[in-house]
Formats: C-alpha cells, structure tokens, sequence
C-alpha cells in the first residue's frame, strides 16, 4: 500500500471516528419532521420535545464535513505524482538518466522516488555549479528508497559516490 494511500485511509478513519463523536454528543432534529419539514405550522412542532445543549436542528454537519474533506484529499492527492528513478550498474545511465525528464511535465509537489541498492549509491540535491562540477555537497539521501517532493524551479540531483556523477548519474529537474 503507498503512503498516499495510507495517508487517505488515515483521514478518511479521522472523520469518522469525528462524525461518530458528533453523532452520539448531540441529536440532530429535522424540523417539522415528516410534517411538511419547516412550513407554517411548524410552531408546535418542538411540543413535547426535550432539547439539550449541543442538538442540530435540520441537516447533520458530519456527512457534509466529511464529504468536503475526502473531496479536498482527492484535489491535493490529484496534484501529487510519484514518478521512479531506477538506478542500475550500466555503463548507459548517464545516457538515460539525461533522457528521462524529457517531455515530462513535473509539478511542485510531484515525488521523485529514487530506488537503488542502499551503501552502492546516493541522491545528493546539489546547486548549479556543483551539478556541473559534480561535486556532492548538499542533502544526501542514502536509504536506497528516497523520496523527494519538488518545489517549484530547478532541483539538481547527483550520486555522490566518487566517480558516479562523472559517469552521468545525474539528473536535472524543473517544477513548475
């Protein structure tokens, strides 16, 4: 199961534990109830009736909160892609690690999920100059399974193992 999957489940269980909490704090009354709801003649409608700090008269609100919460989840998971980089002991990566961005339109907070023997290689965000230089001082990721979420403009990635970045295990790119 992916993050983002475990992410949705998470809320999704958040807001109904919420909506449950609601539901037994407070008794929602339909106003007029079956009698024409809130029409003239509602006015006796309350007779009989004991009402507590905390009811709802008319619609409940967890349906319609939780209804606008999983519709703003999908619209932000919407904007979130997860796109791969698999590295691999090639003589060509540089070749096709260069390619990759190619005709790829990458958004701010789309993820870069970099996948890789842990100890045989690292992502390293670099600046410009040290791109070109290919030098790695910046924030490493090591773990083999690294996860970057892009900003908005360039992001510089490099493999900061010695020789690596010389052998074009790098890569360029851009978020708008």
């Amino acid at each position: 199961m992916s993050g983002k999957q475990v992410s949705a489940i998470f809320w999704v269980t958040i807001m109904v534990l919420f909506s449950i909490q609601i539901t037994n704090a407070s008794t929602t009354y339909n106003v007029g109830d079956g009698n024409g709801g809130w029409t003239l003649g509602a006015s006796n409608w309350p007779n009989g009736k004991t009402f507590k700090a905390g009811d709802l008269l008319g619609m409940k609100l967890a349906v319609p909160l939780l209804c606008l919460f999983l519709i703003l989840i999908f619209v932000i998971n919407s904007r979130r892609r997860n796109f791969y980089l698999l590295s691999c002991e090639s003589s060509v990566v540089g070749i096709l690690l260069n390619k990759w961005p190619s005709g790829k339109n990458f958004k701010a907070g789309d993820v870069l999920v970099f996948k890789y023997p842990k100890g045989v290689h690292n992502v390293v965000i670099v600046n410009k100059a040290n791109y070109d230089n290919c030098k790695g001082s910046g924030k490493i990721f090591s773990s083999g399974n690294d996860r970057v979420t892009l900003t908005k403009g360039t992001t510089y990635f490099v493999c900061g193992i010695a020789g690596h970045c010389d052998g074009g295990q790098k890569i360029t790119i851009t978020a708008n």
